[in-house]
């Protein structure tokens, strides 16, 4: 290994551990002087360094100045890294838009990369800014996507993962800050487990109980969490947790506890460029001092209030004619491309879904049977493949031409998307052939789905003057409904449909049958 990749290595090994001991080989790295790449890399980690220690300008400007090093050259993963880094950095300084600028250029090199999990990291950034923006029905879509994105994602080479429990904490937080500790509390109650690992379950406790008006464990709770925030190596996440604590004792109106806690806030801001926190500490201070009656304080407060706030409002705008600027530097490739979410459903679509149809075709069908059928089968529930193929639809297309037959299949498709709806998936297998799969319903409930299509196919009367069974374009179906056994695959449920459907087309057309069992007879 050579010594600039032993440097890189050991940068990525202390990150979490000492922002100093980051900070210190990164620059022993840049003075090495090597390839571009290391000096990069050595920017990229100096700019998380600054951040870690608080010193935002200073992460700026090494996020620039990996920028400028990086413009002319592919190094995506690193990319990554630093547009998800300067938008955690721009939240930091309380600048939403260049925060958003930053989150929708990750997720613009995540799906060039096909690396949809950090995609939906990138996208549950974005829905933290709406939350803390006030936008919450905005925010609690987004998230929303992003954990549909991570569900039917890969593993990544950062381990970014975006599961169910970041989720949960997640929508608990949001529920808070909507005024909801009830609901907050029912998203909670699945995150018992990380209440040891993960500071933010106990705080997000705490707050639910403070807004219920439950001072004895709110405060208790507190008491739980003084020393674990103290032991935090990360200053700037140190203080995003002092203001969650602050936000606590304001809730439970314990103003002497919260003015012993604005002055400890304001030795760790010592040092730390951020303008924007000290103006919402001296908003506490103000509101503090106002209760408690001390003038002396309060007329600090004020003035720094005042102080902070115009410098706060001089580096927006200085940020805002930054952002300006770079926007005029990437109109070329900004000119080349559609918005960010209008590229992610064209990947998407060239992907994973029938470019005629818009439903899953065969790659997109495998990847999602893949996780529904282990779910299935781990939980024991009942998993349903249905072969749906159109009757007649060679002489469809003899009589009314191809593009009539692309126009049918359109239809038959946003047929079977609304009859499965929210219960599964619908997908083109293959030219007529539709394959739809449904979880945890009874085989009853499986027959009512097959006839509601047929009865809207019925509706919708597409002639087919040359079908042997009727003057209109029909279906059959044919599938299994059963559970899973512990070696089974999904392969064996699209055989046993399969046949299922081969079986009733050699008997019979415009007809549907379920068998409840991969191997049994039909029922």
């Amino acid at each position: 290994m050579s010594e600039e990749n032993r440097y890189m290595n050991q940068i990525l090994e202390v990150r979490h551990q000492s922002p100093e001991k980051e900070r210190d080989l990164c620059l022993k790295l840049l003075e090495m002087n090597e390839t571009e790449y290391a000096r990069a890399f050595a920017h990229t980690y100096l700019a998380d360094a600054f951040h870690s220690m608080g010193m935002l300008d200073k992460a700026m400007d090494e996020y620039h100045a990996a920028m400028d090093l990086m413009g002319k050259k592919e190094y995506d993963k690193l990319f990554l890294t630093l547009y998800n880094l300067a938008g955690v950095i721009y939240i930091g300084q309380d600048d939403e838009q260049g925060a958003l600028d930053c989150f929708f250029k990750e997720i613009e090199i995540a799906e060039q990369m096909e690396d949809y999990m950090m995609c939906s990291a990138a996208i549950a950034n974005i829905a933290y800014v709406y939350r803390k923006a006030g936008a919450y029905g905005k925010s609690e879509a987004t998230l929303k996507r992003a954990f549909e994105m991570a569900q039917n994602a890969s593993e990544n080479e950062s381990n970014v993962a975006f599961g169910e429990e970041f989720y949960n904490m997640f929508r608990a937080g949001l529920e808070l800050e909507k005024g909801k500790p009830d609901k907050a509390l029912e998203y909670l109650g699945s995150l018992d487990k990380l209440k040891e690992d993960h500071l933010n379950v106990p705080l997000l406790y705490a707050s639910c109980y403070a807004q219920k008006g439950m001072k004895e464990e709110a405060m208790a709770g507190l008491g739980k969490i003084w020393e674990q925030v103290e032991d935090i190596q990360n200053r700037f996440e140190r203080l995003s947790h002092y203001f969650d604590i602050l936000d606590i004792l304001m809730a439970l109106k314990k103003y002497e506890d919260a003015a012993r806690f604005t002055a400890k806030t304001e030795r760790l801001l010592v040092g730390m460029e951020c303008a924007g926190k000290w103006t919402r500490l001296m908003e506490y201070e103000i509101q503090i001092y106002t209760e408690l009656g001390e003038e002396e304080p309060l007329e600090r407060a004020y003035e720094l209030f005042f102080q902070y706030d115009m410098k706060f409002k001089e580096i927006s705008k200085q940020s805002a004619v930054k952002r300006l600027k770079k926007r005029i530097e990437l109109q070329k490739e900004a000119d080349r491309r559609t918005s960010m979410e209008e590229w992610q459903n064209v990947l998407f679509k060239r992907n994973e879904y029938d470019e005629l149809t818009g439903v899953l075709n065969r790659r997109g069908i495998r990847k999602y049977m893949n996780k529904a059928f282990a779910a299935a089968r781990e939980q024991k529930q009942k998993f349903a493949v249905l072969f749906v193929d159109v009757d007649f639809f060679k002489e469809f297309n003899d009589t009314y031409g191809h593009v009539a037959g692309d126009e049918c299949l359109k239809k038959i498709a946003h047929i079977l998307k609304h009859a499965v709806a929210d219960k599964g998936m619908a997908g083109r297998y293959g030219g007529d052939e539709f394959l739809l799969t449904i979880t945890g319903i009874q085989t009853i409930s499986i027959m009512e789905v097959a006839m509601e299509i047929k009865k809207s196919l019925t509706k919708v009367a597409i002639p087919n003057k040359n079908s042997a069974v009727s003057d209109e374009v029909t279906v059959t179906i044919g599938g299994v409904n059963s559970v899973p056994e512990e070696k089974m695959d999904f392969p064996c449920y699209i055989e046993a449909a399969d046949r299922m459907l081969y079986s009733l087309k050699k008997s019979s057309k415009n007809g549907f049958a379920i068998n409840e069992s991969v191997q049994g007879d039909e029922k």
